[in-house]
């Protein structure tokens, strides 16, 4: 059907009169592709779906409407305003903008404050097959949930009875789930796949002969010619050893037949299914006359027509009513067709029974919100995924509740519904958990704001403590509308306001891995095929990207494989204890999660080549003048090796130190030494031959040093400061002794710490 630039949808009263037109145009600079069209009008297209508006828009257009009504009128009003934006004051004139909006759309049109009647128009989604996605993907959430209930249930004797009382979007959300098991491309295979080679049965007849036709010899037939008490003479052209035969004789005749058990169960379900759907209309029909109760018919409508055709087949007039559940039936268990029809039998005794609270974002009022849809099944299917890769299968026990309506599935936006398992990779057994809209709140679980996912994945330790990690998570958000990565990631950053709006994705992306605590990656699910991943490192984590992930018409998912493996190596990567990520994550809750200290202002050292905290710095005492002038010339300072008093072990925190702090009662001022080598080890003799001023061990480490710009610190610390701290730092230990710290603590020992405001 080529595309037009103008249409005109009708405004049909509550009588089924028309009184007016709403003429729908394409700007005059708009440019209409041919592979998405902007307007369409189906209204002659003899394929077109019956359900469908015939009049089509695409979402995300704008377009100009003129609204004409019959009686002349002062003012038009809709209530649709979003959508319906005048130009002029009595607003027959404007602009129409879909935005987003997919699925029918009813516009009720007023005339001076009266009601004059409705116009109706489909928003189709810009992705050719959006339709088919639809029904695939409610097929696929209502396959996932009927699994649960058929593990609950007994489904060979279990009957739901559809509640005729119930309200009209009940009973249309019911309807949807079982529309998309019905019209499901499979199913309609494995029905023709019948009609076409049906099952045929062997059945024997008895059949009275009389001596003189023929009959087939058995053993059956020599003992009615031997014990027969009706006998007749035997003619004479048989030739006979015998004077007389049965009057009569019997035989049994084989011959084929389709009206067999499980021809029979075909046309049961087939029937059965009808007679639901049409107690479903039957119910919308009692329902106030709403648009979207009569959206609902015209689709029941569809539905039954269908039926109806299927079950005119020629093989179904032939085949008699089921008189008992033929459910242990080899044919039906195993032989192709027939075992999809029973399936989807049970499948549709147990989703006739449900309701979907979280439909109401999906279809409410005739609207396909796709993309809402792909946001639900994408977590089914990571769920499922998920599940794989713990080597069970998730109890989505949870995800089935009982409400007013009966049984109904507890899947929807704002409220958080999780799954979870347990794997075991490298060793380590691990936790996982998948939730569904779990909000992370600031501060406690974001540092900036509150955080809500589509999805998202927690790995943890399932070990005791020892053997312990730290939690990661990986968040997912489903993006049904984006066509290509492109879109998202863009090869170059561009300066206009729409290359800004596509890659908004990204950074959202951003903000889940970086704002949510604990957060090593965060991913976009788009229904396209190619994925792009950024590591921040060279590692698998932390990182971004995006992954092409959408349902197909045998229900798994294109993509799957895919994220399979990523996922597995994810878990890999998590259970591994040799990864830098992992280190980073053990250094980072040491630094961080501790409770904050007071902002404070500290001047900056510029000789300092670690962070403070890892800063080693060894307070290191002058006995007097002889010795500075030791440690001057000969650029070491020495350190006991040998003896009891003032000893330091090789592999002391002493000997690993970064600075050395020099002080002592004879020093007007500290000196501050960088520590350049390794430790050297002297002998008693070998420091006398230096000048060392009276060696009294057998053996001193001696560390090289070189001179240090103190800077702003010059005079900032002074010997009476540094013994202070010595006596906190380690209040045991005698006059003289060395002592190992930090430069954080010599800052804040030493009083050079002051309060920021």
């Amino acid at each position: 059907m080529p595309p037009v630039r103008q249409a005109s949808i009708p405004i049909v009263d509550e009588s089924g009169y028309v009184q007016g037109t709403v003429t729908v145009t394409i700007l005059p600079r708009a440019v209409s592709s041919a592979e998405v069209p902007a307007l369409l009008d189906r209204g002659s297209d003899a394929d077109a779906d019956s359900s469908l508006p015939p009049i089509q828009l695409l979402e995300g257009e704008e377009y100009r409407y003129e609204i004409s009504l019959r009686s002349g009128v002062q003012a038009v009003d809709t209530d649709k305003p979003e959508v319906f934006e005048p130009d002029s004051e009595n607003g027959t004139p404007g602009r129409l903008r879909p935005r987003l909006y997919t699925g029918t759309l009813a516009v009720s049109i007023a005339a001076d404050g009266r009601p004059v009647g409705n116009a109706t128009f489909e928003v189709r989604s810009r992705k050719l097959d959006y339709l088919t996605d639809f029904r695939w993907m409610l097929r696929d959430i209502a396959d996932g949930m009927t699994e649960v209930l058929m593990e609950r249930f007994a489904p060979a004797v279990q009957r739901f009875a559809i509640d005729e009382s119930a309200d009209a979007a009940t009973l249309y959300q019911r309807f949807a789930f079982l529309r998309s098991l019905i019209l499901d491309d499979s199913l309609d295979a494995a029905i023709h796949h019948i009609v076409a080679r049906p099952h045929v049965a062997w059945e024997q007849e008895e059949e009275q002969r009389s001596p003189g036709q023929g009959v087939r010899a058995s053993s059956d037939l020599a003992r009615q010619m031997a014990s027969s008490s009706q006998r007749v003479p035997c003619p004479p052209h048989l030739k006979l050893p015998m004077a007389s035969l049965p009057k009569v004789l019997i035989s049994m005749r084989t011959e084929t037949t389709l009206d067999n058990p499980p021809n029979r169960f075909v046309r049961f379900a087939l029937t059965r299914w009808r007679d639901v759907v049409l107690e479903i209309k039957e119910g919308l029909a009692l329902s106030p006359q709403v648009f979207a109760v009569k959206r609902g018919l015209q689709e029941v409508e569809v539905v039954l027509d269908h039926l109806d055709a299927v079950l005119g087949e020629e093989l179904f007039r032939e085949v008699g009513d089921l008189t008992s559940f033929p459910l242990g039936n080899q044919v039906l268990q195993k032989r192709e067709g027939y075992r999809d029809v029973l399936r989807a039998y049970l499948q549709f005794e147990l989703a006739a029974s449900l309701a979907w609270e979280g439909g109401d974002d999906v279809y409410r009022a005739g609207q396909r919100d796709v993309a809402t849809l792909y946001e639900y099944w994408t977590f089914v299917q990571l769920a499922k995924i998920v599940a794989r890769l713990c080597g069970v299968r998730f109890d989505f026990a949870s995800l089935i509740e009982v409400g007013d309506h009966g049984l109904g599935v507890g899947l929807r936006r704002g409220r958080t519904t999780a799954v979870g398992g347990t794997a075991w990779r490298l060793g380590r057994r691990l936790r996982l958990e998948l939730a569904f809209n779990r909000t992370f709140p600031a501060p406690a679980e974001s540092w900036s704001t509150n955080m809500r996912p589509d999805c998202s994945l927690e790995i943890c330790s399932d070990e005791p403590d020892g053997a312990a990690f730290d939690p990661v998570w990986l968040h997912f958000d489903a993006k049904y509308r984006i066509e290509a990565l492109v879109e998202v990631f863009g090869d170059q950053p561009r300066d206009d306001q729409r290359g800004e709006a596509k890659r908004s994705d990204l950074l959202k992306m951003h903000a889940y891995r970086d704002a949510i605590k604990r957060s090593a990656g965060a991913y976009v699910l788009y229904p396209g095929s190619e994925p792009r991943r950024f590591k921040e490192y060279h590692e698998l984590l932390p990182g971004l990207g995006a992954f092409g992930f959408r349902p197909t018409d045998s229900g798994t998912p294109f993509g799957a494989d895919a994220l399979d493996r990523f996922l597995n190596d994810v878990l890999e990567h998590v259970a591994a204890q040799i990864t830098q990520h992992e280190r980073g994550r053990y250094w980072s809750r040491r630094v961080y999660e501790p409770a904050a200290p007071t902002a404070v202002r500290v001047p900056a050292a510029t000789f300092l080549r670690r962070p403070p905290a890892d800063t080693r710095v060894l307070l290191g005492y002058v006995r007097g003048p002889r010795h500075l002038e030791w440690i001057h010339r000969t650029r070491l300072y020495n350190l006991r090796a040998t003896g009891a008093r003032g000893r330091v072990g090789l592999t002391g925190p002493e000997l690993g130190a970064d600075l050395l702090i020099l002080y002592g009662r004879a020093m007007e001022r500290v000196e501050f030494w960088r520590v350049r080598g390794a430790p050297e080890l002297h002998t008693k003799e070998e420091m006398d031959r230096t000048g060392y001023p009276r060696p009294s061990g057998k053996a001193y480490y001696c560390l090289p040093l070189q001179p240090v710009d103190p800077g702003v610190w010059q005079g900032r610390i002074t010997p009476a400061a540094v013994l202070d701290l010595r006596r906190q730092l380690s209040p045991a230990a005698p006059h003289g002794w060395p002592v190992a710290t930090t430069w954080l603590r010599v800052v804040e020992g030493t009083g050079n710490v002051s309060v920021a405001r």
